[in-house]
């Protein structure tokens, strides 16, 4: 998405967040994803990483995907395609929302979502 938010011009591309929990530097997410893996996130996507995730094979994503571990669960991505309506920036007016939406002249709507949520401890293996 592209345009002027809040007098401002701005191009987002894909939406990458990774929660603490995931890593907090460039070498626990190294630690996370295989060398060998591929991993394809396209410009429209948002990927959300969350807990004791690793990525062994394939990812590919095309709209929205949330993976979830809660603690004491491990979640290993060996082979995933997601493709879904994904989530849209879209202009607010100025007088529109809390502060912090009039501030940013946007807001994130999450139209559709994959998400993986294990809560169960143990190891969960997605794909083969």
């Amino acid at each position: 998405a592209s345009g002027e938010f809040a007098g401002i011009p701005l191009s987002f591309g894909a939406q990458v967040i990774l929660m603490p929990s995931f890593g907090t530097c460039l070498s626990d997410v190294r630690s996370r994803i295989a060398r060998d893996a591929t991993v394809t996130v396209s410009a429209r996507s948002a990927l959300v990483l969350e807990g004791d995730v690793t990525i062994q094979g394939t990812l590919k994503l095309d709209g929205a995907l949330v993976i979830r571990a809660a603690p004491g669960c491990k979640v290993t991505i060996k082979s995933l395609e997601v493709s879904n309506a994904g989530w849209a920036i879209k202009q607010t007016a100025s007088d529109e929302g809390d502060d912090f939406v009039k501030m940013r002249g946007y807001t994130v709507e999450k139209n559709e979502t994959r998400e993986i949520l294990v809560t169960e401890p143990g190891a969960t293996v997605i794909g083969t």
